[in-house]
């Protein structure tokens, strides 16, 4: 669940349809497999070391993350998994967010020389700026406690009721 190109541009797409599409009344927004989503796929930065290429995929993402405050519909994600880095920005992108327990969040971009910088207004408006500047320059991951503590989170439940309970918050929106 790497975000490279191909699946940004495609759930940007997708979260467009579904905003489009006037039989869906809510997003549920979840991980495939075992985790929500690792972030950006680093493989992919080596191809990017020219500034036009790198500045595409800086808009393409931030157009990920944009498209949740334009979207007319709410989004609830259920957090089934790992949500790092641009993941942790999915998670909380979301009107609201159910985290299943064993889950993690965090923001490990200081260890590779990134600055969180897309995610990070979000970010600082969901939790307060020395929650959110302690998140990402320690780069160190939370659990599914500490996410709902700091308000990042709705509801923590166990991971077979996770999509079950995504769904019945979607259906009373």
């Amino acid at each position: 669940n790497a975000l490279n190109s191909e699946l940004t541009q495609g759930l940007l797409d997708a979260l467009r349809a579904a905003d489009a599409d006037e039989s869906v009344g809510c997003i549920v927004l979840t991980g495939a497999g075992s985790g929500f989503c690792a972030g950006a796929d680093l493989s992919e930065f080596k191809d990017l070391q020219q500034a036009v290429a790198a500045e595409n995929r800086a808009e393409l993402t931030m157009q990920l993350h944009l498209v949740f405050s334009k979207i007319s519909k709410p989004v609830v994600t259920a957090i089934n998994g790992h949500a790092m880095g641009g993941g942790a920005g999915l998670a909380l992108a979301g009107d609201l967010a159910v985290m299943a327990e064993g889950a993690k969040l965090g923001y490990p971009e200081p260890k590779h020389g990134i600055v969180a910088a897309i995610v990070m207004a979000n970010l600082v408006r969901q939790v307060g700026r020395k929650a959110a500047f302690e998140l990402v320059a320690l780069g160190e991951p939370i659990d599914a406690q500490r996410a709902l503590q700091l308000g990042m989170v709705n509801r923590v439940v166990e991971q077979k009721d996770l999509v079950p309970e995504a769904l019945a918050l979607a259906q009373k929106l």
